[in-house]
Order: C-alpha cells, then sequence, then structure tokens
C-alpha cells in the first residue's frame, strides 16, 4: 500500500477510503482522549465488528460503560486477590508438571476461569479447554489481508458460533449465580438493555480476557526463560517477600513488546483537531500499540523490566497503551494485571523457566489480536531438584 508522511501523520492508501496511521505520542494521546462527541470506535469490515460485539457497554454511547466502572473499582483487589490466588493453587499449578512446557494457548483457559469466577461467580472448568481451543482458531491471522476490510472466513465464523454456543449454555444452567453478580445486577438496571445485549456483554467480557491476558502470560514466561537475570530478580523478590513491583515491571515490559491489542481504531464523527491539524468527519485513524511501543522506547525492541523502575519510567502520554486510552480504555485494567501477577507469581514459586531449543523466538502475528503463529516452548525445572 501506498503511503505519505507528515508530522507524525502518516496518510495509507486502501479501499475504499485512506487511512491515517498517527505515529508520534502526542497526536495518539490527542485522539484517544478526544470527546466520544468527536470520535467513535472504528473495527474495519462489517464482519469483524459484528465479532467484537457492538452491545450497551462496548457500544459509541460511553454512558453504560461509566454505570459499569464500579464493578471494576479498585476497592475489589483484595477480594480479587484471594479469588486469584485460590484459583491459581487449585488449577493452574496442578496442571504444571516439570519438563517442557507449550505456551501456545497454554494459559487461556485459566484466565477464563478466573474472569468468569471474579465477575461472575460462574464455574466454566468444563467449557475453559474448548473455548480455549476454538479462540485459537480465531486468533490464528489467516484471514487477515491489508486492505483493513476482509471478511471472515468460514471456519472463524464457525468458531464464534461454537463459543457463543458454550457460553450460551453457562449462561442459561449458572443464571441464578451469574444474576447475583454485581455486574450483572448492574446491566439487568438499565431500562434499554435487551437479554441478546446482556448475553452479548457476557461473551465480551469473558473473550476478552481469554484473548489478552493469557497472550501475555505465555509472552512474559518465554522472555523471563531467555533473561535469566531478570528472572533471577524475582525469585530473589520471593525468596526475601519483597512485594510485587518486581513481577510489575516483568509484566509491563511483556505488555510494551506484545500487547495483544495491536491496532486501535477511531473514526471522526465531526471536524476534530489532533496536534492544530484539522480533520473532517469520516477521517479514520488508526493507532498501533505494537509500533508506538518500540519507536518510543529506547531500545524498543530489547526486553528491560528495569525501564520500569519508578526513576526511569517516563515514557510520554500516549506511548505506552496496553489498554488504550480514554473514555475507552480497558475497564478490567487492574483485574487483568493482578491476575498476571498472581499466576506470574505462583509459577516461579514451583518452577524455574529454562529455554527450549525449539523456540529460539517468540514469534507473533496480527490477526483480530495478536497471536503466537507456532507452538512456542519453555522448559520448567522444578525448584530444589
Amino acid at each position: 500500500m501506498a503511503a505519505t508522511s507528515e508530522d507524525g501523520f502518516v496518510w495509507i492508501e486502501s479501499r475504499p477510503q485512506p487511512f491515517c496511521l498517527l505515529t508520534r505520542p502526542e497526536n495518539v494521546y490527542q485522539a484517544l482522549v478526544a470527546p466520544t462527541s468527536q470520535m467513535r470506535r472504528w473495527s474495519g469490515s462489517p464482519e469483524l465488528q459484528e465479532f467484537l460485539g457492538e452491545s450497551i457497554i462496548t457500544a459509541q454511547d460511553t454512558g453504560m460503560r461509566q454505570k459499569t466502572l464500579p464493578a471494576f473499582h479498585r476497592q475489589h483487589l483484595e477480594t480479587w486477590r484471594r479469588q486469584i490466588e485460590a484459583l491459581a493453587a487449585e488449577r493452574l499449578l496442578p496442571s504444571l508438571s516439570g519438563g517442557p512446557l507449550n505456551l501456545k494457548n497454554r494459559f487461556e483457559p485459566f484466565t477464563l476461569e478466573a474472569v468468569g469466577r471474579l465477575l461472575f461467580d460462574a464455574d466454566l472448568r468444563e467449557v475453559s479447554a474448548e473455548i480455549g481451543d476454538l479462540v485459537r482458531r480465531i486468533a490464528i491471522p489467516t484471514y487477515w489481508r491489508s486492505d483493513f476490510y476482509a471478511p471472515l472466513t468460514p471456519d472463524v465464523k464457525a468458531s464464534c458460533a461454537a463459543i457463543r454456543e458454550l457460553l450460551r449454555g453457562v449462561f442459561r444452567t449458572q443464571r441464578e449465580a451469574i444474576e447475583a453478580s454485581p455486574i450483572f445486577q448492574m446491566l439487568r438496571a438499565e431500562p434499554a438493555a435487551t437479554e441478546a445485549q446482556i448475553f452479548a456483554e457476557f461473551c465480551g467480557f469473558l473473550l476478552s480476557s481469554i484473548m489478552t491476558t493469557g497472550h501475555v502470560l505465555s509472552a512474559a514466561c518465554w522472555h523471563l526463560a531467555h533473561h535469566e537475570s531478570a528472572q533471577q530478580e524475582l525469585h530473589h523478590a520471593l525468596v526475601k517477600e519483597m512485594g510485587h513491583e518486581a513481577f510489575d515491571r516483568v509484566i509491563l515490559e511483556s505488555l510494551r513488546l506484545c500487547p495483544p491489542v495491536w491496532m486501535i481504531g477511531r473514526e471522526a464523527t465531526g471536524e476534530v483537531t489532533i496536534c492544530s491539524k484539522s480533520f473532517s468527519a469520516g477521517t479514520l485513524f488508526l493507532i498501533c500499540p505494537w509500533l508506538m511501543h518500540r519507536i518510543s522506547f529506547e531500545q524498543g525492541d530489547a526486553f528491560l523490566p528495569g525501564r520500569w523502575k519508578a526513576t526511569e519510567a517516563e515514557a510520554p502520554r500516549g506511548a505506552f497503551l496496553p489498554f488504550s486510552l480514554g473514555v475507552r480504555r480497558c475497564m478490567g485494567q487492574s483485574m487483568s494485571l493482578l491476575l498476571l501477577q498472581i499466576a506470574l507469581r505462583s509459577i516461579l514459586s514451583r518452577f524455574i523457566l529454562k529455554p527450549d531449543e525449539r523456540s529460539p523466538e517468540f514469534s507473533i502475528r496480527p490477526g483480530v489480536l495478536l497471536a503466537m503463529t507456532s507452538d512456542t516452548w519453555v522448559q520448567l525445572q522444578p525448584k530444589h531438584s
């Protein structure tokens, strides 16, 4: 595709209309924090839009998002922590043993079960593995094309339908417990909410977790296996009971290198100004976190958790956006970070991560989200063995 660039605005020729790729942090920041009256979410083809959903929380009107935010308030962190720690001991650690571990879609079932329990008090153990396998088929970027309007393949459509059917079964058989959850009650209290929209939100929250958090946990494990000093710092923190700061730095660096949401789209609904440059209604903007996370940091391709120490973490606004920014930022950010921290601590409390010669690189490609392109192996060495 042909492209022209000026002041961090890169125009990309595409059909049926061009896109403006934003490549400077200040441009990105202003686009993402623009009022909802000027910008709306854009996600490409109608079929891709259908897959991502357009229900009452993820719709353009952010009023319901604001009403739902209390369900994700940081005041819930301690309750979430206890629940995640119990699930890690019950479900994650018993599934791991010494020897080779394939990271590809390895942790998605656990993250699905955890988010289902935390948000909806739902038990997803019977369907988590099957949904994880179906999600892998969706995430594989076989349908992605350079025109950004590619239709979903029949296989992807069938996988989406199968996932919804499995979750519909959970929604039907565990309705009493799900209805008692705070987030469900907030949805039910919305007068305009239909049954179909409430079910769409149930699916949306669960699928967004399985397709993002599990991927980042796999990325963190692979990079730690290949960066011994970073891993030693975490083992030292565990022995000395030094808190979670070192783990947080590894998680942030894994999010920087491997942001699951690799592309964000926005469409101007009226005339909008970004960094003193005016754009007309209908202009389509693309923001690529994967790109911004590299060009905005020194040694952008290197795994350097130390860059997130308080004295060094000085990234400009718009440079780091794994959860997006503005009113449409990910509501589950605090929950996701806590889940990643506890899962990683649990794994390293039992094992030392070692490289596997079969996977010298962590290979990812863009699809609906960033996805691993092939089996990705590390070795688990039990501690004190």
